[in-house]
């Protein structure tokens, strides 16, 4: 997700690698489908769908919302 975490999370990674940190940052979008991060309203959309009535046929599910991260950096 979004925000300051993320941001020294990359940051330290790409200190540690000799990187700058927007490759760090490419480096880590590589690793998902989605190239982008999630937001936090992204994530209060998607956590006010899933209380919704809208939702009432979706049980017993995953759901993820880390952009399909595949592997982390």
């Amino acid at each position: 997700m979004a925000g300051d975490r993320q941001r020294r999370v990359l940051e330290a990674k790409a200190q540690q690698r000799g990187l700058e940190f927007a490759e760090m940052e490419a480096i880590a979008f590589s690793y998902t489908s989605i190239k982008e991060y999630v937001t936090p309203p992204q994530l209060a959309d998607q956590i006010v769908f899933l209380a919704s009535p809208r939702c009432r046929t979706i049980s017993g599910q995953a759901i993820s919302i880390c952009g399909d991260t595949q592997m982390l950096a």
